[in-house]
């Protein structure tokens, strides 16, 4: 397994946007 492959860096950071997006939204609702 190559943890550090670009293709896996990108999904890993797209999670974590993802996350933070996620995160933001539930804020803002409340």
């Amino acid at each position: 397994m190559d943890e550090y492959s670009p293709k896996r860096h990108d999904i890993a950071q797209l999670k974590f946007l993802c996350e933070t997006l996620y995160h933001d939204c539930l804020a803002n609702l409340e």
